[in-house]
């Protein structure tokens, strides 16, 4: 049996190893920009992401990247009862099919499995009311989905993104979702309008084109 002193040991040794690193002039993690006040000054904080549902226009056309059991699918179909939630899995063995198969069933959603950036773009362009993130968790796999989700929403959609942080405390890895989501709306003036929290901080945004 592995204990907290074990596991505490290896924290401690990993603490001073990244420190040698760091004063050797090496750069490790994903440090997100500041956003300016102008970018989250319309900004709501939400309790949890399943009341962040509740405020997500209903009946629209939506996608889901990144679904792994689809338990959240579930939750997207129950909550905002979308006209078609077109979900994206790189591995689609993982799914449990009960939490969707009756929306499957009646055509309300779709399985589709691959690369999501790949597969997102064969869709029109401003096709989708709301696109949800919650693939590739690298710097580089968030910041291609969301180029491409950016250009598959309408004018006035949205873009939800989950894990909105920089290290995964559970899984102890790179986590590149707030760097890619701060770059990305100082870029392209999308700001922030809800932040949904999480128990562990893996907290959801919202993001929206400024007009």
């Amino acid at each position: 049996m592995i204990t907290l002193d074990q596991v505490e040991k290896a924290r401690r040794n990993y603490a001073s190893l990244l420190r040698q690193f760091m004063i050797e002039g090496n750069s490790y993690h994903d440090r997100a920009p500041l956003l300016p006040h102008n970018l989250i000054r319309n900004c709501q904080l939400i309790v949890d992401r399943y009341e962040l549902l509740k405020l997500i226009p209903k009946h629209g056309i939506c996608a889901e990247i990144g679904t792994d059991k689809a338990a959240f699918a579930k939750k997207i179909l129950e909550l905002t009862d979308p006209k078609k939630l077109h979900i994206f899995e790189l591995d689609t063995s993982r799914i449990e099919y009960e939490n969707i198969q009756i929306a499957i069933d009646v055509g309300k959603c779709s399985v589709v499995e691959g690369d999501s950036a790949v597969n997102l773009s064969k869709f029109d362009d401003c096709f989708f009311d709301w696109v949800y993130i919650d693939g590739d968790h690298r710097y580089g796999g968030v910041k291609k989905d969301l180029e491409i989700a950016a250009q598959k929403v309408k004018q006035d959609g949205l873009i939800v993104l989950n894990d909105y942080t920089t290290w995964s405390p559970v899984g102890m890895t790179h986590c590149g979702v707030a760097r890619a989501v701060n770059e990305f709306c100082i870029e392209n003036n999308y700001e922030l309008i809800f932040m949904a929290f999480q128990t562990m901080f893996y907290n959801d945004v919202v993001i929206r084109r400024v007009d």
